[in-house]
């Protein structure tokens, strides 16, 4: 995993958020293609920006 990708996630565990941060293979440049790429609804995953 990129290391600002091990940074969000070991942040996020320490802060007590549940879940895990994924990488996508693909760029996403929206959500919903983010969406696709994870086989969910746009609204059942939060994203951030890069």
């Amino acid at each position: 995993m990129h290391p600002s990708a091990v940074n969000v996630a070991d942040t996020l565990r320490r802060l007590g958020v549940r879940g895990r941060v994924r990488e996508l293979p693909d760029p996403a440049p929206t959500a919903a293609a983010a969406a696709a790429q994870l086989g969910c609804e746009v609204g059942a995953a939060s994203f951030a920006g890069h």
